[in-house]
């Protein structure tokens, strides 16, 4: 195994792991500053289809790079983890 694949593999695994961070920062602070209303869930969206897109082009370079499989089972978990949390926010809306 190549080491610079290694850590290319790492280093993309790790802005992975800061998207879905960001996204879980910003939905505590919307939580915090607007309670139960509808502009919650909406930043709460918002937030995540702009995360989705940050990890598609996360992904785009991971697809030129051939990086290792752990970084692109890792990126595909974290879109289903950002997808969790707009479920589960549509589902505590009132």
């Amino acid at each position: 195994m190549n080491s610079e694949r290694l850590h290319l593999a790492i280093w993309q695994a790790a802005i992975a792991l800061a998207i879905y961070g960001l996204s879980i920062i910003v939905g505590i602070v919307a939580a915090l500053a607007f309670e139960s209303s509808p502009l919650l869930l909406v930043i709460t969206i918002a937030t995540a289809i702009a995360c989705w897109i940050a990890l598609a082009f996360n992904w785009r370079g991971m697809s030129r790079t051939q990086t290792l499989w752990f970084a692109r089972y890792l990126c595909v978990f974290v879109v289903g983890l950002i997808g969790l949390d707009v479920l589960i926010a549509i589902a505590s809306y009132e």
